[in-house]
């Protein structure tokens, strides 16, 4: 179950053209990496299918997010059929509440990898700039302002594609003591508007992974819209939280 809701909660983050006036796909993805973005806000869906030794899980969620660069501060909120995770998170400390905790927690941000990870990488530019490195995948379309990009991959894809698919799913599970065993489909589109920010990501994975002796198969849906770049209002951790969050 952790493996789960730290790959939902990672692709949630995934994060993450046309042609009309002759700009390229790498024109258009360098202009989206040097954009200067220190806060952004963003809310998506996420369903997830998984099978595993003849068992079944399905789980639906709402998510909402927005964040800080300086200093950094994060707030995430699921909503699941379970109830509502909450996170705020800094480089130094992160605070949880889910639905089967009856007060907040304090941990260290560096003493979990996970969080540690997503209170030191710019999600938004890293995926861009792995874009640079697949580039050749992916289809480049125009929608009137906007610029769309596009990767399609079926059973039949190739080594480069499975690389592709294995890089996401590391980013987003931090895991990588697996094997994809089979790449039933991924279909992933990400929209930009005419300044290159980034509008919308769309993603769905259907694949199975082999961890040591057992496969799962999982199937992802995502749809994420974002706004607000570098137009958040400061926030901060809630006193009350602050107060009496149990130490970890």
């Amino acid at each position: 179950m952790k493996r789960i809701v730290l790959y939902v909660v990672w692709l949630s983050i995934l994060i993450t053209a046309g042609c009309g006036n002759k700009i390229s796909k790498e024109e258009i993805i360098t202009n989206a990496v040097n954009k200067d973005i220190n806060s952004v806000e963003l809310n998506g869906t996420v369903h997830v299918k998984v099978s595993s030794q003849n068992q079944f899980m399905t789980q639906s969620m709402d998510l909402h997010m927005k964040f800080i660069q300086e200093p950094f501060l994060s707030y995430m909120k699921l909503n699941t059929i379970d109830g509502k995770l909450e996170l705020y998170i800094d480089e130094d400390t992160t605070y949880m509440k889910s639905p089967d905790m009856n007060q907040w927690l304090k941990v260290q941000t560096k003493s979990v990898p996970e969080l540690a990870a997503m209170a030191s990488d710019n999600s938004l530019k890293k995926e861009f700039e792995r874009l640079h490195d697949f580039i050749n995948l992916y289809e480049l379309e125009k929608a009137g302002d906007d610029y769309i990009l596009k990767v399609k991959l079926n059973e039949s894809a190739d080594d480069q594609e499975i690389e592709l698919v294995k890089n996401i799913i590391v980013d987003a599970a931090g895991d990588t003591d697996f094997e994809i065993t089979n790449l039933n489909s991924f279909d992933y589109e990400i929209t930009l508007d005419k300044n290159y920010l980034l509008k919308s990501a769309e993603s769905t994975i259907d694949t199975e992974l082999k961890f040591g002796e057992k496969i799962d198969n999982f199937i992802v849906e995502i749809n994420v819209n974002y706004k607000n770049f570098n137009n958040v209002k400061a926030f901060s951790v809630p006193d009350n939280i602050v107060n009496n969050a149990r130490t970890y």
